[in-house]
């Protein structure tokens, strides 16, 4: 498929934008790439989902310009190239798209590769989920006196059916659902996954057993790694990219993390003993939290023992010594935890 220069539109910036209007267009856009150009649309360079994942690891913020992270050795053709040729690239090179430009690199169009469905809807996953619904989410009362926390509805729709289907729709089959607090409520509502052509059984907690816990309780004939998602929480994380990740680095375990920034109100004092070296009027710091999504090989799992409490990072921190791989995936997509009004009135506001 090939698109021209106007079509193009959605999927271009400016050289001098920031990452974060980088990762606005790929969320928005089903075409996976952005095209950097000039005032004078002089195509610079293109930025993939990876790139922006690369350049978060490294320590770079979503507010640095797009140049840090923008590829330059990309591969173009000009406009006589026909598109059979352009196919045997794009095959032999692995990649989707090939920018079509003049002999200044002016952009012309967009070679796309036909055929591919960019969210792999049509790939059956082997992966099971596990969602983990048995809290009493006490911070939402009394919304969750007589009603679970997964099952408050975002603009219509319960919480856990928003996450379920979003796994659906990448092509994952099998899941469990950890129950405890109103879990007759869930059960009955979710049945046995039939009305989604699914499969779903329950993990049934007589007492609370903590974030990983219920690890332990299910069948110990899981051969794939594990996607595990908390029930409380709104994202747009590409799986499949997660799954990937996951495998390409052979880790035992992965943590998605979301960037989060905390700006001090104060200015801080830095010293090194007793010595005064500088004061940084009201800086940010950058760290990632807890997105509250996993995958874990099933190895880890069968280490568990039955009717534990055990939380994740008791699991992560004391439990996976320096033996095991432990990766983290970083989200620059939308991510929220509705864990209080606030965020609940939050997620009612923005979630499409």
């Amino acid at each position: 498929m090939f698109l021209s220069d106007k079509e193009c539109c959605s999927v271009k910036i400016l050289q001098n934008a920031t990452i974060k209007e980088a990762v606005e267009i790929l969320e928005k856009s089903n075409l996976k790439i952005v095209l950097v150009i000039n005032q004078d649309n002089i195509l610079k360079g293109t930025i993939y989902d990876g790139d922006i994942r690369r350049a978060l690891l490294k320590g770079l913020t979503l507010n640095c310009k797009i140049d840090k992270v923008m590829s330059r050795n990309y591969i173009k053709v000009s406009k006589q190239v026909t598109y059979k040729e352009v196919k045997e690239i794009m095959q032999k090179n692995s990649i989707l798209h090939i920018p079509v430009t003049d002999v200044e690199d002016k952009l012309l169009g967009l070679h796309v590769l036909d055929n591919y469905s960019f969210e792999k809807d049509s790939k059956k996953y082997p992966n099971s989920v596990l969602l983990m619904a048995g809290g009493r989410g006490k911070r939402l009362m009394p919304l969750t006196e007589n009603c679970p926390k997964p099952l408050i509805k975002i603009n219509g729709k319960p919480l856990l059916e928003i996450i379920l289907e979003k796994c659906i729709k990448v092509g994952l089959r099998n899941f469990y659902i950890s129950v405890h607090y109103l879990s007759d409520q869930i059960i009955n509502y979710f049945g046995n996954g039939e009305k989604w052509d699914i499969s779903i059984s329950y993990l049934h907690e007589e007492k609370p057993m903590g974030t990983a816990g219920a690890l332990s309780l299910l069948p110990k004939t899981i051969s794939h790694p594990l996607l595990i998602m908390n029930g409380d929480i709104l994202t747009k994380i590409n799986i499949p990219q997660f799954l990937e990740f996951h495998e390409k680095n052979c880790a035992d375990i992965t943590v998605a993390g979301s960037e989060h920034y905390y700006t001090s109100p104060y200015g801080v004092v830095e010293v090194e003993g007793i010595n005064f070296k500088s004061i940084v009027e009201k800086p940010t710091f950058k760290n990632f939290i807890n997105a509250g999504i996993y995958i874990i090989n099933p190895s880890i799992m069968k280490k568990l023992n039955n009717e534990e409490y055990l939380d994740m990072p008791d699991l992560l921190n004391e439990r996976l010594g320096d033996n095991y791989k432990k990766v983290v995936y970083p989200i620059h997509e939308y991510w929220l935890d509705i864990g209080r009004i606030d965020s609940l009135n939050k997620a009612k506001d923005e979630w499409e």
